[in-house]
């Protein structure tokens, strides 16, 4: 198998990783929408997703509504990684004085 198949693959199973702890993650919090709303709210508190956009998702009572906060959380995250990426490379500046 050459370099390029390997990458392929190698690309092909990371993202097959990335599927399943997002279902695992849509599952955790359809368990917590179903069973206990207020420690589902706390929790995203706590990771600071917008509340007016978690409240009109509750809103509308789609099937979905797991699904759009797995999202709503995931961009979050992924905020906070960008933010501490820019952070960390700035810091770097003043660990040279």
């Amino acid at each position: 198998m050459n370099l390029h198949a390997q990458s392929v693959l190698f690309l092909a199973d990371l993202l097959e990783e990335e599927a399943t702890k997002r279902e695992k993650l849509e599952l955790a919090i359809d368990h917590l929408l179903n069973n206990s709303i207020y420690r589902l709210r706390w929790i995203l508190y706590k990771i600071d997703v917008d509340e007016e956009k978690v409240t009109s998702i509750l809103r509308t009572k789609q099937p979905d509504v797991a699904k759009q906060i797995t999202d709503l959380l995931l961009q979050r995250c992924y905020k906070i990684l960008e933010t501490r990426r820019n952070y960390q490379s700035d810091s770097s500046i003043f660990d040279t004085i």
